[in-house]
């Protein structure tokens, strides 16, 4: 007995259950597995029998865009051939005959409708694609990207090369970038009484030879209360731990930080801010994070800055670690005096000790350090008392922004070169997927993204 498998599509007409259309997909012998390989159908043969699928439906699918009448006056249309017209599906590629009618009134100026797929609906392309494209594209080069797609489909397809992902990826950017600016016409969530905003800076290598990077700011907000502690390590040090529900915003743009001011006020207020918030701010210190974190003044109680522990730390360090005794040791104690809120004593001796080095290899990095501390003495604080107080003081309690946002897609093997629009426009989807919104905000920013070709702007 020789056993094989039939796949048949059937058309037909659900008010007699007439068949208007049967077509063999697959005839496929069942046979014994030699090898593993053997075993059902293979990745290739999967995604030809929804080629072929696809292709009977749309067939007759297609048949169905031809307007009923003329959109210009109304009046009848009568059918006069097809048009061709790309449409492409998650996995597979298709060719539609699109009805292509005219009108019948003799006075309109519309002679011929000619339709297709993307004057329709704005793009040729399945949501699930351009969903698709879109995340890969968040996650590495646009060269992977189009070999992800490739291994993912078993094939190389046209609408899945370089310059197409990254069209797509900057389109749908450029609506989030839109989406993340808008504030909420209500408070989505109950007043916070309490908000913790983050700013932090990066670099992203420029594909101007005339400016070798350009900044990116990015700025993070939670609630106090959402913040989890972590655990104890095996080897004693105590973990970060996370945050149940923040949100980041991102901007390169140029614009004198007009973007990432206005992405982080809807964040904040997304967040809950009212004029009943208290905000606090950390900063590594640079005067345009600082001057985000101030904006959020009009629209809260009160704005606390404080310079940011992680960086004051991570500063100390590289000077303890460089130099030797007796002037390591006297930075560690400086280091204590600033932790214990004794920062002027701190400032004033590390003022002392680069005047006494002036000449040696440790004056330039004692100077640096001074004026870090110097610049900032308004956003200096007693960190111990704030730790035991449970009051926020460090950015460590979260994984860093710039590390999650911003290094790892835009600096891998510091090879890509950006513009600021680019970089941009994958920081949008990297934030809104960062922020667990992504699922979210791609249903509102799908709505933007296929739009007919005659309500186009």
């Amino acid at each position: 007995m020789g056993l094989r498998q039939r796949i048949i599509s059937e058309i037909y007409d659900e008010k007699d259950n007439k068949v208007v259309d049967k077509q063999i997909i697959e005839d496929k012998k069942i046979e014994t597995p030699k090898k593993i390989d053997d075993i059902g159908y293979n990745h290739l043969e999967q995604i030809a029998i929804l080629q072929e699928i696809q292709d009977v439906f749309l067939a007759n699918q297609s048949k169905l865009l031809n307007p009923e009448s003329c959109p210009q006056c109304g009046s009848r249309v009568a059918k006069g051939g097809c048009t061709p017209s790309n449409f492409h599906s998650i996995y597979t590629d298709h060719k539609l005959q699109v009805p292509r009618v005219s009108c019948c009134n003799k006075e309109c100026s519309t002679v011929k409708i000619t339709t297709s797929i993307y004057s329709l609906f704005g793009s040729n392309m399945h949501p699930d694609l351009v969903k698709k494209q879109t995340e890969i594209a968040s996650e590495q080069s646009y060269k992977k990207a189009q070999a992800a797609l490739v291994q993912e489909n078993g094939r190389f397809r046209t609408i899945n090369n370089q310059i197409t992902i990254k069209k797509v990826a900057d389109k749908v950017g450029k609506i989030l970038s839109e989406l993340h600016q808008e504030e909420p016409g209500v408070i989505e969530t109950n007043n916070a009484g309490h908000l913790i905003v983050q700013v932090d800076g990066g670099y992203i290598k420029s594909y101007n030879k005339n400016h070798q990077s350009f900044e990116a700011l990015v700025s993070t907000v939670y609630k106090p209360e959402d913040h989890i502690p972590g655990g104890v390590s095996k080897n004693g040090i105590r973990k970060s731990g996370s945050i149940e529900n923040k949100i980041y915003s991102a901007s390169t743009l140029k614009d004198r930080g007009k973007t990432i001011k206005a992405m982080t006020i809807a964040a904040a207020k997304k967040q809950g801010m009212s004029k009943d918030t208290k905000i606090t701010g950390l900063s590594d210190g640079a005067s345009n994070c600082w001057g985000v974190i101030k904006t959020l003044k009009k629209y809260s109680s009160s704005v606390e800055c404080i310079l940011d522990w992680y960086h004051i730390k991570m500063k100390f360090d590289q000077l303890i670690n460089q130099s030797e005794d007796p002037y390591a040791g006297e930075a560690e104690a400086l280091k204590w005096k600033v932790w214990h809120g004794k920062s002027t004593q701190a400032v004033e001796r590390l003022g002392k000790l680069y005047l006494a080095l002036l000449g040696t290899d440790y004056a330039d990095k004692v100077h640096d350090l001074l004026k870090y501390l110097s610049q900032n003495m308004d956003y200096l604080t007693n960190y111990q008392l704030r730790k035991d107080s449970i009051l926020p003081y460090t950015s460590s309690v979260i994984e860093s922004t710039i590390e999650t946002l911003v290094n790892t897609r835009h600096k891998k093997k510091h090879k890509a070169q950006w513009s600021r629009e680019g970089a941009h426009n994958i920081l949008q989807i990297r934030s809104s997927r960062a922020s667990k919104k992504w699922n979210q905000e791609w249903q509102q920013a799908k709505q933007k993204f296929y739009v007919p070709k005659d309500k186009a702007a």
